[in-house]
């Protein structure tokens, strides 16, 4: 609890968005001063105040009217005994470290790059439809109590139903690539072809969402973006097999998910603007389950899952729970609590951290030139990603 005498820094303007959440500071405005005497002998002011109290009562409108003209140029104005400022010139910033956040953001990380090796480890012993469907069912069965939990308390939305079947319809397709690609070309190399889905998805965000439509004006922007064309083509030029018949098959399965993606997390998006996160994956997650299993009875061998032992089932269940279920959900947590600038930013490492373990356990590794132009690839994404969420809005 503040002290009487004290004026709380809230951060917060009236009437504009918060800027930074959690910081702290107080103003003293007529608190005495550390070690002055406030006896009888320091002099009655007042209705019986001390005389410096009095001095600093009659001094405390000159200070509001001088923290007035100071915070002119800092959206800061007094109101009710109250400072309130946003982004002041002062530079009073949030020195509090979201741990939560960061761990979080990092945890989404360290899931997401598990998925690939997993993937890559079992297409010798499953076919890609088989471990879609397998992974996926998993994820379902983690969310499906959550689900439950929310139909019985009459918390589930129920227009999460309806609006899940076109990010779902998305998601089976863009799965299907995204397993079947592996099969093909190597984990590390298929993450950063993986990666241009920001391309089609600044695409798309500009068609579709007119907020967006000032990054045409942004230079950073379209700097961010020839970046990442220009580091996409030089990772596919510069393979040593580029020609061979595996390896662009591979490619094109590769360019065609990064598309699927986009299309699946922009509808995601305007699908559940205004729905719980959590509820609307745990519905995705079982119409994808359902479109899987089909295209499994069609195309797969379910038969390959008996005759795997205990190691490779304990395989597929880790990773549906941590790249499918926990990854989306602590990616949103971290979002939720530090933005989605750095979580998106810390993301872009995930092809490094795959090439590594890709390279201790496949052999996989990419030349110079490859390694140079991925960098420009992440590099690229990472200013566009910066240019978006720095975006003014539209007066």
């Amino acid at each position: 609890m503040a002290d009487k005498n004290e004026v709380p820094f809230t951060g917060q303007h009236p009437g504009r968005q918060r800027i930074g959440a959690g910081v702290h500071a107080v103003l003293h405005l007529d608190r005495p001063d550390p070690g002055e005497h406030r006896g009888p002998s320091a002099g009655k002011g007042r209705a019986g105040q001390t005389q410096p109290q009095a001095d600093r009562l009659d001094h405390a409108p000159c200070r509001e009217e001088s923290l007035r003209r100071d915070c002119e140029d800092s959206a800061a104005r007094i109101e009710n005994g109250e400072l309130r400022i946003e982004n002041s010139k002062f530079k009073i910033l949030n020195s509090k470290f979201n741990v939560s956040g960061t761990l979080a953001a990092v945890g989404s990380l360290c899931c997401w790059s598990t998925g690939p090796i997993i993937i890559k480890y079992l297409s010798g012993y499953l076919d890609f439809w088989t471990q879609n469907f397998l992974r996926y069912s998993v994820a379902c069965l983690f969310w499906l109590p959550f689900l439950l939990f929310s139909i019985r308390t009459k918390r589930l939305d129920t227009r999460v139903w309806r609006r899940a079947i076109l990010p779902a319809t998305a998601n089976v397709m863009m799965q299907s690539l995204f397993a079947c690609a592996f099969y093909y070309i190597g984990p590390a190399f298929m993450t950063l072809l993986a990666k241009s889905s920001l391309i089609w998805i600044a695409g798309f965000s500009l068609i579709v969402f007119p907020e967006e439509r000032a990054l045409v004006k942004s230079k950073r922007f379209w700097t961010g973006l020839a970046l990442s064309a220009t580091g996409l083509l030089g990772v596919l030029c510069f393979k040593e097999d580029f020609a061979a018949t595996k390896t662009l098959t591979g490619i094109v399965l590769a360019l065609g998910m990064a598309l699927l993606w986009a299309v699946y997390t922009l509808s995601a998006k305007i699908a559940f603007r205004d729905i719980d996160s959590r509820q609307g994956f745990s519905v995705i997650t079982i119409y994808t389950v359902a479109g899987l299993s089909v295209l499994a009875l069609m195309f797969g061998n379910l038969g390959e899952c008996t005759q795997m032992g205990a190691p490779r089932w304990a395989l597929v269940v880790i990773s549906g729970i941590m790249s499918i279920a926990l990854a989306h959900v602590l990616y949103y947590t971290a979002m939720r609590r530090i933005g989605a600038t750095i979580p998106a930013l810390i993301v872009l490492v995930q092809p490094f951290i795959i090439l590594a373990i890709s390279h201790v356990v496949f052999g996989e590794s990419l030349n110079i030139l490859q390694l140079l132009f991925g960098v420009i690839l992440l590099l690229g994404s990472a200013l566009a990603i910066w240019a978006q969420q720095h975006l003014k809005p539209p007066e």
